[in-house]
Order: structure tokens, then sequence, then C-alpha cells
């Protein structure tokens, strides 16, 4: 897939701000089935 050298950053900011959130997620769920568990 050929990504747009003037438009990259976008979407690779995009994409990172989308694995954060994942992980924030993730972890999270891992924290609560620790406290509750």
């Amino acid at each position: 897939m050929y990504i747009d050298p003037a438009a990259s950053p976008v979407p690779l900011a995009v994409a990172g701000v989308v694995v954060i959130f994942v992980f924030l997620v993730i972890r999270g769920r891992l924290k609560i089935r620790l406290y509750v568990g």
C-alpha cells in the first residue's frame, strides 16, 4: 500500500493515537481484572 509522502504525517499521527488508545484500554482492563480478581 503506497502512502503519499506529503500526506504521511497525518495517517502516522492517527495510527499512533489509535495504538496508544488500544494500549491504554488493554492495560486498564488488565488492572481492573487484577483488582476484581
